[in-house]
């Protein structure tokens, strides 16, 4: 996932860890729902590479 305010990516294999985290430290699920923690901004999911 990508914020394109912040510029930056979080990796998908990550997101769950990520989530829960936040979660349990701060009591955010922006990233359940498809926001930037950090700005609030939608997240992006990467386009797919043709072939992959």
């Amino acid at each position: 996932m990508y914020c394109p305010k912040c510029e930056k990516n979080i990796p998908d294999e990550r997101l769950d860890e990520i989530n829960k985290r936040l979660q349990e430290q701060f009591n955010k699920d922006s990233l359940s729902k498809g926001l930037c923690p950090v700005c609030g901004t939608k997240l992006l999911a990467p386009k797919k590479k043709a072939g992959k």
